[in-house]
């Protein structure tokens, strides 16, 4: 499955936030003073990548609905929901794939 462009955006929107940033980037966790904030609390980065992802989400959905560009279609052939069933470690799934 591939990633969403939102997902995409949002790594890049990070990245770019980290990279030309006076501070270094935030540890696993880090003070948010660090950040700028008067506080001596910690935030985790992880935390951090989600708030981002899901800002841009919320901005690109509704740029994209203003601009009324069509829903994705999902491309994935039938052929490729078997792609592993001679895995091992792949267990069916009735209740999701008849």
């Amino acid at each position: 499955m591939k990633d969403s462009p939102t997902s995409g955006s949002g790594r890049v929107t990070a990245t770019c936030c980290e990279k030309y940033s006076p501070n270094p980037p935030p540890a696993p966790a880090d003070p948010l003073a660090n950040l700028g904030f008067d506080t001596d609390k910690l935030i985790y980065a992880g935390f951090l990548a989600i708030i981002v992802n899901v800002v841009v989400c919320v901005i690109a959905t509704f740029l994209f609905r203003a601009l009324k560009l069509a829903d994705g279609v999902d491309i994935t052939k039938t052929s490729e929901y078997f792609a592993d069933r001679d895995d091992p470690r792949v267990r069916d799934l009735p209740e999701v794939v008849q």
